[in-house]
């Protein structure tokens, strides 16, 4: 959570693509240290690090894709870190059947390498470099992102954006105006209903709770499970999110995230009574958590962190960022935390309901207060929320 705090000023007086290339090495650096342990501390140094710099990176993902993507593909883009976290999830779970845990945590550094190598091919966004008074390298990436966008319309749109965010600092200003601060409230009520939902007591808890729900699987069937169910469901949500819209996936996939644990819940509870027997229960059960997973790899998963890159107003997306990556890092701990004692205090299948109803609410202020902005730029987005205009009126311009 500290470091997806500090990540903010960090990127105002570095870069964003600066900073993500310093984050990549020390990462594999600190899985290598988990992978050969000289002492105890030496884990727990480790730990600390893939922790530390996981923050950083995922701070930062989500404002660079949507600075230097056209509006046409910047939902497939924001959705790929997402189907890259499904990926290592999945990878993960499979790596324990076959390989100790010092060899998984050595496999786990070798990606980093060609995501270094990789990353010095992609340009800083042009956003930070014109704050830095950089003109001439923006408009060389710009062309590169776009040969046929018009340069000096970009420049000017962009530098309207920037002209009230010389530093992370004067950002906390900023955050006090109507227009910066409801789109931050926006995203951050979608964090934290989503997570407070628990995704990630599901994700880190499945075979734990098959288990209770008399399901004959073994753990490792139901990691991979889970795992699967959600990588397939994230790659169907990158096919189909700029054609269908931020919206509507949002607001069914809350539904269905809700009814899906509300079948669950209702299942784990009337498997209590003896009079009812076991029967199609723990199948219910199962199905039921598994349609969970791929309402939530479709929408409630990706959805957010793409409602970041393109929510956020530049005048405070970098300071935006860092606050919704803590309270996401915040909250997840929190409800893994307090998942045992929940149980203990409503059984698993209360617990299911109660998720339930949080996603239910999710899905209210979904309806209520989020506008669609597929297709739209950037500047278009800021330029609604600061005239108090529905977003859904651009996105018809837009064809959306």
């Amino acid at each position: 959570m500290f470091s997806s705090f500090v990540s903010g000023p960090l990127m105002e007086h570095l870069g964003l693509r600066r900073l993500l290339l310093l984050s990549l090495l020390p990462s594999a650096l600190c899985w290598l240290l988990l992978a050969f342990p000289l002492a105890t501390w030496v884990v727990y140094v480790g730990r600390v690090g893939t922790c530390a710099t996981a923050g950083i990176i995922n701070t930062i993902l989500q404002p660079l894709l949507a600075e230097l993507c056209q509006p046409r593909y910047r939902g497939f883009a924001l959705t790929l870190p997402e189907i890259m976290v499904s990926v290592g999830l999945l990878f993960t779970y499979a790596l324990p059947r076959f390989l100790s845990w010092q060899a998984s945590a050595a496999l786990l550094a070798a990606p980093f390498l060609p995501m270094f190598l990789l990353m010095l091919l992609v340009p800083e966004s042009p956003y930070w470099l014109l704050k830095r008074d950089k003109r001439d390298e923006a408009e060389k990436v710009l062309l590169r992102l776009d040969p046929s966008c018009d340069v000096v319309e970009e420049i000017i749109a962009i530098k309207s954006s920037c002209a009230d965010d010389p530093t992370f600092f004067e950002q906390v200003q900023q955050l006090k105006k109507g227009r910066n601060a409801r789109p931050v409230l926006l995203v951050l009520s979608h964090f934290l209903l989503r997570d407070l939902g628990g995704p990630s007591v599901v994700f880190m808890y499945s075979a734990y709770m098959f288990a209770m729900a008399g399901v004959q699987l073994d753990a490792f069937t139901c990691s991979i499970l889970v795992g699967a169910v959600r990588l397939l469901a994230t790659i169907a949500s990158a096919l189909v999110s700029d054609r269908v819209g931020r919206r509507p996936m949002l607001l069914c996939t809350a539904v269905l995230c809700a009814a899906a644990q509300a079948v669950a819940g209702g299942a784990l509870l009337l498997g209590r009574d003896p009079t009812l027997g076991e029967g199609a229960l723990p199948l219910i059960s199962l199905v039921a958590v598994l349609l969970y997973t791929a309402f939530f790899g479709v929408g409630l998963g990706p959805i957010p962190w793409v409602l970041v890159g393109e929510l956020l107003p530049t005048a405070v997306r970098s300071l935006g960022a860092a606050i919704v990556s803590s309270v996401f890092a915040l909250t997840v701990f929190v409800i893994n935390f307090i998942f045992p004692s929940l149980i203990a205090l409503l059984s698993l299948g209360g617990t299911f309901l109660l998720f339930a109803a949080v996603n239910a609410s999710l899905a209210l202020v979904v309806l209520f207060f989020l506008p669609e902005t597929s297709g739209l730029t950037l500047k278009e987005v800021e330029l609604a929320f600061a005239s108090k205009h529905r977003l859904a009126r651009e996105g018809e311009k837009a064809g959306v």
